[in-house]
């Protein structure tokens, strides 16, 4: 017998008489991977699949692992149940060990999570990812009003919480807007000071600097409850000023009527008899009162003569019906020339009693050289009941004016 045979003879009887010592075996196994290496025996499929299982038994199992999914995903060949138990085995690895920095790990936790949530958690749970990214695009918000609308209990406190916080994000729309406006193309390069008088949370503050950080801006808040909250904005924009003091006609000191369920409401004036707001859903009743001190602009502006300086002045005024006395408190600087533009509310039917109605209001800012130069319809009423949809009648708006005087030198945005 040739070598082959005799080898392959004497391989068959060691098989039948199972008595190949732990020695033996080892050099016959090291001898068959040595042959399976070498020509032309590599090219044998089974040479070909010994040296994979070799090359596959001296990788880690990290390495084992990956390079059998590669295998496995080239052939599409991984049956239903295999497949359940390799997500499966992936989910519990990242949910065990995590991998911060690796996107892919959070996108399968993730689907893995919102698939077996119950749908109306996971509704609330991509609401409040899309409410902190403020990412919503005009046309999915819309769909999002339009079937809330569709889902509320017909409650007149449900009914009241939709109108005050949907109305809160068309109103927030549309000042980003009208701030930009005035950032952009009436301040512009200009050195200004922008005077906030009704500061409330300080959404105005955040917008103006955002949109121009060269400003210098003084604030006007009398509401206690605002205090934290501009607190956070002077930490955001250290150089601003903050009073804590009403703005009327004179120094004065006045009940505040403070409304916690929505503070912007909050006046020195009541209402007007019957008004009635949200369809009569917001109680009026329901405030409290604070004694605060009043100032108007002229004389603040005589005890600060370090805002002499400055030669263009922007005022936003929301102040809930106390208009009128801002700007009789404010006739000396508005006589000056130096105030260029005034972003101001104006209320189309009668809201609190015994402030200017919107004719008058602007009547008084064009005889004072001042043109209407952009407006926010925000507020729209059918029926006295708010409207989300941009229909109806308009009842409150955002009106930008600027020195007529002024607006050939209003600016282009770059």
């Amino acid at each position: 017998m040739s070598p082959p045979d005799r080898l392959i003879d004497a391989l068959r009887e060691v098989e039948r008489s199972q008595d190949l010592t732990p020695s033996h075996f080892r050099e016959l196994a090291q001898a068959v991977v040595r042959m399976a290496q070498q020509d032309p025996l590599r090219d044998l499929p089974d040479a070909a699949n010994l040296n994979r299982g070799m090359n596959l038994a001296a990788m880690t199992p990290p390495d084992l692992l990956i390079a059998a999914l590669r295998k496995v995903d080239a052939e599409d060949a991984l049956p239903a149940p295999h497949f359940e138990e390799l997500t499966q085995t992936v989910l519990r690895i990242i949910r065990r060990e995590g991998r911060p920095g690796h996107p892919e790990s959070e996108i399968l936790r993730l689907g893995a999570d919102l698939a077996s949530s119950h749908p109306a958690d996971r509704l609330i749970r991509t609401l409040r990812e899309v409410a902190a990214k403020n990412d919503l695009p005009s046309p999915h918000f819309e769909e999002l009003v339009h079937t809330i609308l569709r889902m509320a209990p017909a409650t007149p406190e449900h009914e009241a919480i939709l109108a005050a916080e949907l109305g809160g994000r068309q109103i927030s729309e549309g000042q980003n807007a009208i701030v930009k406006n005035l950032a952009r193309t009436v301040i512009g390069p200009s050195r200004f000071l922008v005077v906030d008088v009704g500061a409330l949370d300080g959404w105005f503050i955040d917008r103006i600097l955002s949109e121009s950080r060269d400003i210098h801006l003084i604030a006007f808040e009398p509401m206690p409850d605002m205090i934290p909250e501009l607190d956070k904005r002077r930490e955001l924009w250290p150089t601003i000023e903050i009073f804590h003091v009403a703005v009327g006609e004179g120094p004065d000191t006045l009940p505040l009527r403070v409304y916690p369920k929505i503070p912007g409401l909050s006046s020195l004036l009541d209402f007007e008899p019957g008004y009635q707001y949200f369809k009569g859903q917001f109680d009026a009743t329901e405030f409290h009162t604070v004694e605060v001190p009043v100032v108007s602009l002229d004389d603040h502006f005589r005890a600060h003569p370090e805002l002499a300086q400055y030669d263009n002045i922007a005022i936003k005024i929301d102040v809930q019906g106390f208009e009128d006395r801002v700007l009789r408190g404010a006739r000396d600087l508005l006589a000056s020339g130096r105030v260029k533009a005034v972003l101001i509310e104006l209320v189309t039917r009668p809201k609190y009693a015994g402030s200017w109605d919107y004719l008058t209001l602007l009547r008084h800012l064009e005889s004072s050289g001042f043109v209407l130069y952009d407006v926010n319809p925000f507020y729209r009423e059918i029926g006295m009941e708010f409207q989300a949809t941009g229909l109806g009648r308009l009842t409150e708006m955002d009106c930008l004016f600027v020195r007529l005087d002024y607006v050939p030198a209003t600016y282009a945005p770059g």
